[in-house]
């Protein structure tokens, strides 16, 4: 209901994303490992954020459609690309010395 990008919005999104990393000099297999784990994660806890979520492509269809791409760019061209930076590092860094989320109160019973 409040998502207003349609799914063919979202794989425009997608690709638009991936040309972005080529033009960086950033190895779009990194978005392929994402979108893998998205789809790891889904299949591990399912859950009610799916439905927000659903006008965006599937996972499956994300992961296939960076693969096609990654394959017509040519396996060559994506090996000379960036994997990270030392700037990614810092931030992962950053992210594990956050503290837990606090945990969420008890749901209510209904008697």
């Amino acid at each position: 209901m409040f998502a207003k990008f349609s799914r063919t919005d979202e794989v425009q999104a997608d690709e638009g994303g991936f040309q972005n990393e080529i033009r960086t000099g950033l190895n779009p297999r990194g978005m392929l490992t994402f979108f893998q784990k998205l789809l790891d994660k889904r299949a591990q806890e399912p859950s009610a954020v799916e439905a927000f979520f659903s006008t965006h492509p599937t996972d499956q269809s994300r992961v296939a459609g960076t693969r096609k791409q990654i394959s017509a760019l040519g396996l060559a061209a994506s090996q000379d690309l960036m994997r990270d930076s030392p700037e990614v590092h810092i931030i992962q860094a950053r992210v594990k010395a956050m503290p837990p989320p606090p945990k969420a109160p008890p749901k209510p019973q209904l008697r």
